[in-house]
């Protein structure tokens, strides 16, 4: 009984952050789709500095030296993920890399396309930590399970919203973005049934944390802010500014807000 109220928690909270962000992201117009990079950059990098990271170091037994070196590593594993992903799309067609790089609107974008796999693969490990943490929350207290879905959800949704956003800025339909994005929260159904197979999540938890803090802040710095640069003849500094400081507050907002 208690595996199915774990299964249950991982799917609904997963599902109904991602259908929200999804409703979000589909009212968002083509033409302001490249503004909502800057909303995902600050989302991105709150997310990870004032939420995952805080959390990694709260665990019990954790060595600051090994994490940061975990940290460390998964940054350059992103550095050479990403090489590779360039270098295979120049590989197999040089010019359409060019093309695409100077074709003007926010529909299709060479620069972010092989950030949108970093940003899946990084929000599938996160997923999977949040169902590790809510079947350890099941196994200890079901109250206590419910609530840590409830958490789960709302900090999800700001960051769902701003991965749909790097989604369709690089080119994916909305539909893709749906599909893509409901195919990396299953994860959370995995960490579910492997906290729940192995009673507690255990120590690994707050390394694994950090290859999401790298994800998301690799993907922020090396990714959005100089595709920001690039497209700031166009949206203008001020809106660009404005959406990522808002990007950047609404995630510890929010946390506040349901902590009260």
């Amino acid at each position: 009984m208690t595996l199915i109220w774990i299964l249950a928690a991982c799917l609904l909270s997963t599902c109904l952050s991602l259908l929200l962000a999804y409703a979000v992201a589909h009212r968002i117009p083509a033409k302001a789709m490249s503004l909502m990079v800057a909303f995902s950059a600050g989302t991105m990098l709150s997310a990870a500095l004032m939420d995952v990271l805080p959390e990694a170091l709260e665990q019990e037994g954790v060595d600051p030296h090994l994490l940061f070196g975990v940290l460390l590593l998964a940054l350059l594993g992103f550095y050479f993920m990403e090489r590779a992903a360039l270098w295979r799309h120049h590989h197999h067609s040089p010019d359409a890399v060019q093309d695409l790089a100077v074709t003007p609107g926010p529909h299709l974008h060479a620069d972010l396309k092989p950030a949108r796999y970093a940003v899946l693969l990084g929000d599938g490990v996160h997923n999977f930590v949040d169902g590790l943490l809510i079947a350890a929350a099941f196994m200890a207290d079901p109250w206590l399970g419910v609530t840590t879905a409830a958490a789960i959800f709302v900090h999800e949704l700001p960051q769902e919203i701003g991965e749909f956003a790097v989604y369709l800025a690089s080119g994916w339909s909305k539909t893709k973005a749906l599909t893509m994005n409901l195919l990396g929260g299953m994860t959370s159904v995995l960490g579910g049934l492997v906290g729940w197979w192995l009673l507690e999540p255990g120590p690994a938890i707050p390394y694994v944390l950090m290859v999401t803090v790298a994800s998301f802040v690799y993907i922020s710095l090396a990714d959005l802010m100089p595709y920001l640069h690039k497209q700031h003849g166009r949206d203008g500094f001020a809106p660009q500014s404005a959406l990522l400081l808002l990007g950047v507050s609404w995630v510890p907002a929010l946390a506040l807000f349901f902590h009260h």
